[in-house]
């Protein structure tokens, strides 16, 4: 099966939105994508159904078909370009193509509500204007058309969106636990992050509400950390202590960046899985931990990590600092390999299948040569391990110091979290902890 694509329109109310999807979805298809194509019978009064919800928060790829009546009337449409926009924001939807049709302008649609899809309407337009412009807002369907499917060839390489769709599902697996134990609760907690009549209307009626409200929650840790903190109050009196445990460590790395996250990833070769070396610019070392959650999508049990004491913990002797610290890291190693320290040995450390491995090492704590010397002994002795060098922001090392200490094959974390993210982060971390100290 092809990229799944979800297709918002306004067909009934438009004829030349009409006219445009009856040209895309087939030329779509014979271009061996999937197609949904979200039609009037699958609503119900005021609610979706669980399909139309399924393929918007599951999709690979997405196309909003705007007319002028679509543009002011049609609050389907509106709804859907929010939830495909909040996918795309947070990194979980990697094209959404905007195709503005029959005069419609990107004022009258910003004017009705469509802002956050003109923004990146502009955005394609800057890029593409060079080679293949959009057409205007008066050219005819066929035109646009014809633009749009070259434009839309682009997506052939993304990765699909499963995992993103698996991850939310463990959420709103936790959602439907608390829905059946209190609706009123989980309303509540949709109220907290802002969601609106019709959304709560939506969640009433149990009709593709968990997905949704997982979604909103996810998208909430990237943008508004507040507002999950008090989401996730609401829900604290209705479910246990696991369960809300469960669902934080869900949520909580929903704050950074899908592209920095990926730098942890290690790298998979026909030859099996290696680490890397990677420098990360960050106050803490949990932050670390939650781009490595993110990578992998928080799959339970998918992940280890360790973190270095500080070096004044560490024994205080007349041997050189690299010596000292390579015998810290690899009884730290002890608890990442899941060895039992008392009587395991180094040749008792093995990978695990699934699971990547991490150690994060301070170099506000130690001096970079010692760390370069450990980081290169640990990934010769370990190789599927990812050694984290947390660097202070504003102490990172160049390319060039690094190349001196022969660690030029290391990956600087880009985009690093801005001090505003970080901070941002840290208040949500410490609100949602305090919160889960209640739930004992």
């Amino acid at each position: 099966m092809g990229l799944r694509v979800f297709v918002s329109h306004g067909a009934g109310r438009d004829a030349c939105v009409k006219d445009a999807l009856e040209r895309l979805v087939p030329e779509l298809e014979e271009r061996g994508y999937s197609v949904f194509v979200d039609m009037d019978s699958l609503r119900n009064g005021d609610r979706w159904s669980d399909e139309v919800y399924f393929e918007l928060y599951t999709c690979d790829a997405a196309i909003v078909l705007l007319g002028p009546k679509t543009v002011e009337g049609s609050e389907w449409v509106r709804r859907e370009s929010d939830i495909l926009m909040s996918r795309y924001h947070m990194h979980s939807l990697p094209h959404v193509l905007p195709v503005l049709l029959g005069g419609v302008t990107s004022r009258e649609a910003r004017k009705h509500g469509f802002g956050p899809l003109m923004t990146l309407q502009a955005s394609i337009e800057d890029r593409t204007a060079p080679l293949d412009p959009v057409p205007g807002p008066d050219a005819d369907p066929g035109h646009l058309v014809d633009w749009a499917l070259r434009e839309f060839a682009h997506v052939g390489d993304v990765p699909t969106c499963a995992d993103t769709a698996d991850w939310a599902r463990r959420i709103a697996a936790y959602l439907d636990r608390a829905s059946k134990r209190s609706a009123s609760a989980v309303v509540n907690a949709a109220r907290a992050l802002h969601m609106d009549g019709i959304e709560l209307a939506q969640l009433r009626a149990r009709v593709g509400s968990d997905l949704l409200l997982a979604f909103r929650l996810m998208t909430a840790a990237a943008e508004q950390g507040a507002l999950l903190a008090q989401a996730l109050g609401e829900l604290r009196a209705i479910l246990d202590g696991s369960s809300m445990r469960g669902l934080a460590e869900q949520l909580m790395p929903g704050w950074v960046n899908a592209a920095a996250a990926r730098c942890f990833l290690p790298e998979v070769r026909e030859s099996g899985v290696r680490g890397r070396t990677v420098v990360f610019a960050a106050h803490e070392g949990w932050m670390a931990e939650h781009h490595v959650q993110r990578a992998l999508y928080v799959r339970p049990h998918s992940w280890s990590v360790g973190v270095l004491d500080e070096q004044d913990d560490l024994p205080v002797d007349e041997r050189p600092v690299a010596e000292t610290l390579l015998e810290a890291c690899r009884q730290q190693l002890f608890q990442v390999f899941k060895v039992p320290p008392a009587w395991g040995t180094p040749a008792d450390m093995h990978p695990t299948e699934g699971v990547s491995d991490y150690l994060v090492v301070s170099l506000a704590d130690y001096p970079l040569d010692a760390v370069a010397e450990v980081a290169r002994s640990l990934r010769a002795d370990f190789p599927w391990l990812t050694v984290v060098l947390l660097a202070p922001p504003d102490h990172v090392p160049h390319r060039k110091e690094l190349y001196e200490v022969d660690l030029s094959d290391a990956i600087p974390v880009e985009p690093a979290p801005s001090r505003a993210e970080q901070l941002a982060a840290y208040k949500l971390k410490a609100s949602v902890d305090a919160l889960l100290a209640m739930c004992g």
